[in-house]
C-alpha cells in the first residue's frame, strides 16, 4: 500500500471511530425527553384511582415531576437535561479514548 493510501486509511478510521459528542447527546436528550412526556400523558389520559405507581418514583430522582400534565412538562425537560449530560460525557468520554488508542492524544 503507498504512502498516501495508508494517510487516506488513518484519516478514514479516526473519522469514523470518532463521535460527534454534541448532536447524540442533543438526539439522546430530545429522545428521552419526549419519551417521559408521552409516557406520562398516557397514564394522566388512562386515569385510575393512582395513575402511575411506579412512574411516579422518578420524583425521587427529578423535583417537580409528577404523573400530571405539568409534571410531563417538567419531567422531560429534567429528563432531557439529565440524558444530555450523561451521553455527551460518554461519548467525550469514547472520543478520548479512540485518540489514545490512535495515538494522538
Amino acid at each position: 500500500m503507498a504512502k498516501s493510501d495508508k494517510d487516506l486509511q488513518q484519516l478514514i478510521e479516526s473519522r469514523v471511530l470518532r463521535m460527534n459528542a454534541g448532536v447524540l447527546a442533543i438526539v439522546a436528550g430530545l429522545l428521552a425527553g419526549a419519551a417521559l412526556f408521552v409516557l406520562t400523558i398516557i397514564l394522566v389520559v388512562k386515569g385510575g384511582p393512582n395513575p402511575g405507581a411506579h412512574l411516579i418514583l422518578l420524583s425521587n430522582f427529578m423535583p417537580g415531576y409528577a404523573v400530571t400534565f405539568w409534571g410531563a412538562v417538567i419531567g422531560s425537560i429534567e429528563a432531557m437535561v439529565y440524558a444530555w449530560v450523561v451521553v455527551y460525557a460518554g461519548a467525550r468520554l469514547y472520543n478520548w479514548v479512540a485518540d489514545q488508542r490512535h495515538g494522538r492524544g
